[in-house]
């Protein structure tokens, strides 16, 4: 078990572009203590360990039913933490696009 701590900052909104069809938005940022920074970075330092934000159309195709794409830009704040993931040859940002659809009672 990982000891730790982790605290994350979401705020998201929602704005109606027809009767059917939103342009949603959030942003996120997610701090990390050092026991879990050690754990995904390999380095043993506090810090901001993610930030990202998110942009999307949706959908609503029925009551039960959205579909939706996306597109999302995600980075680590801090240097240090940042570094540790250039040094392991990983990228420390990157964009993401999804498309999808999702299902709920």
């Amino acid at each position: 078990m990982l000891d730790g701590i982790y605290a994350n900052y979401a705020v998201a909104k929602s704005f109606s572009l027809a009767e059917k069809t939103s342009l949603d938005v959030s942003g996120m940022l997610g701090y990390m203590g050092s026991a879990q920074s050690e754990f995904y970075f390999g380095h043993r330092k506090s810090g901001l360990s993610d930030a990202s934000l998110t942009a999307g159309v949706s959908y609503a195709f029925d009551d039960n039913t959205t579909l939706f794409v996306s597109g999302t830009a995600v980075t680590v704040p801090d240097s240090d933490l940042g570094d540790s993931l250039d040094a392991l040859g990983f990228d420390d940002s990157g964009f993401y696009f999804a498309v999808g659809a999702s299902w709920s009672l």
